[in-house]
């Protein structure tokens, strides 16, 4: 029976397939209980840590709002004097501008 090989390797690869396959799931089922145990961590340490956390997080909008005010104020003064100084305005734009350049460039460093 020369078909006899064919059923063979038939049954080999099915049977790779299978070890394949259940080594992936094995796999699959070890991370996702690697998943659910650090969600279960995080959760845990959020509930015992609350009132910290929010503490946290009022500073950081105190924090927030101080130095949005500050800017705010600088920029408008600054904005008023560049607006009636022809000698500011000459001297700033250029740096703004190329200030307003350096996001740019830093993506595209990234991107390389």
């Amino acid at each position: 029976m020369p078909n006899m090989g064919v059923f063979k390797q038939l049954i080999k690869e099915l049977y790779e397939w299978l070890l394949h396959s259940v080594d992936m799931v094995i796999q699959h089922l070890i991370a996702m209980a690697l998943k659910i145990s650090v969600v279960k961590y995080l959760i845990k340490e959020f509930h015992d840590r609350f009132i910290y956390f929010i503490d946290l997080i009022a500073q950081h909008f105190i924090i927030v709002a101080l130095s949005s005010l500050i800017v705010l104020v600088f920029g408008v003064l600054i904005g008023v004097f560049v607006f009636y100084n022809s000698k500011a305005r000459a001297f700033l734009l250029p740096v703004v501008n190329f200030l307003y350049t350096i996001p740019s460039l830093a993506l595209f460093a990234l991107f390389i």
